[in-house]
């Protein structure tokens, strides 16, 4: 799990039993926000700081709604992003001077990340009978805390990726704190003791009191992650600011640390974001998008001209993309922005302002160009994936599998490209072209049940269950079409229409065969053919005229044959390679390579 490289912290989450006495938490001072966002009089809201947390209280289902008598919720699903990391990459070009300098290009970390080796439960009675028989007497055994400091030696070359000890995309101290106050938010929204009366009864999720089961219990807990450092720590993370409390109590009880899944696939494969390479469609889509008369005559504008201009005049960069990873990750983390861009919320006209705009503009362009198909298809398996947990509640026909077990809390850690396809497939009004998901974003679908029909008025809700978005701690419901706009909650079959119209595990994700490509569709062709038992004998058939016209041919070669045929072919094969090699030579194949890359 995790820990600060002075106390251990959090460790709760590895899955293992500890000896001894101590378990300790890093003391405040260590994780206190004061000492972070000072160097800038104004921080944009993608850094959330302490302050922007702070106003993303999830609000109480109010009491007297026109439309709808007593509620009870009674599963949510939590969408985070990953808090305040590294950058996620060393090869873009921010501008001159970044990486050289000690201020921006190097990168120390605070936080590592603690393994331990497999519990007792794990290992193979049958075949490991003795090993296990050791591990229940005596359950001491290592942890491990990686520290990524072993190329330290930058004279010689040898030096991470960001030139210090921190990993690609690392969380930072700042991002653990942001997921803490994540944790705090969603206990102090949905969590309870059930001899207690203090909290109000229409947001009862997680029973605390640990009489019948734990409230970290596979059956009311789920965490799904991808497998990248920021979203498991993250993820893991906020867990610890939910359950602190009980989990201290659980160690101090039986000297144990809870076991936690985390579900988690290869990233490569993975569809917690947009994955062009398991749906090559998108790219298709993305291309529409950018070759779209609209996109052109936005791109083409004057002012955009003007500040493609201006960076490169004053930042010295070829190219715009990445220029928001490279603003974020040097404000955010009170690191020295060029004097042009040291403008953030200033009253004239802010050129870091205009920067993150048109990064912002040209990312959601794609993602909502056509009513929002890319974002539909990226987000189709995920949207399968959610819903799984909700129809278990509102529709147990459709879940997969008589054995299926939904949890009361669904928690996805993923990233800004999770959040923002997922509103962005809700409908128009849920995503705004220019806004950007902020470090620690959560985005929550809570279900509720309708326990008073008298009272709920059945023209507008005609099943038993509603539906609320919120995100940020900003109700989103009324901005669904279709959802009366006087009520925070939505009659759940508006749901289920809009998001079962997308959720699928297996999407459309073909491209359109393109004619210059004449490999690839015949590749594809062949596949096709081969799976049938009539194009089995069609390919075979090909292949042994293939076979015999090829030996005719060599037999005639052999004795001669065709003479003039043959010299001709291969002086036009020599003069075309001549031609190849003058066109190389004069730069006439550079844009194909440079695309080919």
């Amino acid at each position: 799990m995790i820990r600060n490289t002075k106390p251990l912290c959090a460790v709760f989450l590895v899955a293992a039993s500890v000896n001894g006495d101590d378990l300790t938490y890093p003391p405040e001072e260590e994780l206190n926000p004061n000492t972070w966002y000072y160097r800038y009089p104004a921080y944009p809201p993608y850094c959330s700081t302490p302050s922007e947390m702070s106003n993303r209280i999830i609000p109480m289902v109010r009491d007297r709604d026109p439309l709808i008598g007593e509620t009870r919720i009674v599963h949510a699903t939590a969408v985070i992003r990953h808090g305040a990391r590294t950058p996620w990459s060393s090869n873009i070009q921010c501008w001159d001077g970044f990486w050289d300098s000690k201020d921006t290009g190097v990168w120390d970390c605070d936080l590592t990340t603690i393994m331990a080796p497999p519990s007792p439960e794990q290992v193979d009675e049958e075949e490991d009978k003795e090993s296990t028989s050791s591990w229940d007497t005596d359950n001491s055994f290592f942890l491990f805390e990686k520290h990524y400091d072993a190329l330290g030696y930058p004279e010689a070359g040898l030096t991470n990726e960001l030139n210090g000890t921190c990993q690609l995309g690392q969380l930072l101290l700042q991002g653990y704190e942001q997921e803490i106050q994540n944790g705090r938010i969603l206990r102090e929204a949905y969590a309870y003791e059930i001899n207690s009366y203090d909290h109000d009864e229409k947001m009862r999720l997680i029973d605390l009191s640990g009489y019948t089961y734990k409230a970290w219990d596979p059956y009311h807990l789920r965490l799904r992650s991808d497998n990248d450092q920021r979203t498991i720590m993250s993820g893991q993370v906020l867990l610890r600011g939910l359950f602190d409390e009980e989990v201290a109590d659980e160690f101090y009880r039986t000297r144990q640390f809870p076991k936690i899944q985390v579900h988690t696939a290869d990233r490569s494969k993975d569809i917690l974001d947009p994955n062009e390479d398991v749906c090559p469609k998108l790219k298709e889509i993305k291309e529409n998008a950018l070759q779209s008369e609209e996109y052109k005559a936005w791109d083409n504008s004057q002012s955009v001209k003007e500040l493609r201009e201006f960076a490169n005049r004053t930042l010295g960069y070829a190219s715009e993309d990445g220029i928001l990873d490279c603003l974020m990750t040097t404000i955010c983390t009170d690191r020295t922005l060029p004097e042009a861009i040291n403008d953030y919320g200033s009253a004239n006209t802010s050129w870091f302002e205009a920067l993150e705009e048109y990064n912002n503009r040209k990312h959601n362009f794609v993602m909502k160009h056509n009513d929002s198909e890319y974002a539909k298809l990226s987000m189709a398996p995920l949207w399968a994936e959610i819903m799984d947990n909700i129809y278990y509640f509102v529709d147990k026909d459709s879940i997969p599998g008589s054995n299926f077990s939904s949890p009361k809390l669904a928690l996805f850690s993923g990233h800004d490209t999770t959040i923002m396809p997922l509103l962005a497939s809700l409908g128009p009004k849920l995503w705004n072209d220019t806004d950007w998901a902020p470090y620690a974003s959560m985005f929550i679908i809570e279900v509720h049940e309708l326990i008073d029909v008298g009272l709920t008025n059945q023209s507008v809700y005609t099943t038993d269950f509603a539906f609320r978005l919120l995100y940020n701690g900003r109700i989103l419901t009324n901005l669904v079409e279709g959802c009366p706009p006087e009520s925070e909650l939505c009659d759940m079959k508006i749901f289920l229409d809009i998001v079962g119209s997308i959720a699928t595990r297996s999407p459309d994700c073909y491209a359109e065969e393109k004619a210059d490509e004449p490999l690839v569709v015949a590749i594809q062709q062949a596949k096709k053919m081969m799976t049938t038992r009539e194009g089995v004998y069609i390919f075979l058939s090909l292949v042994f005229f293939s076979a015999t016209v090829g030996a005719v041919g060599a037999f005639v070669s052999m004795t001669g044959g065709l003479p003039m045929i043959q010299s001709k072919l291969i002086g036009s094969a020599v003069e075309d390679d001549e031609e190849g090699r003058r066109g190389l030579q004069d730069g006439a194949f550079e844009d194909e390579f440079v695309n080919g890359n």
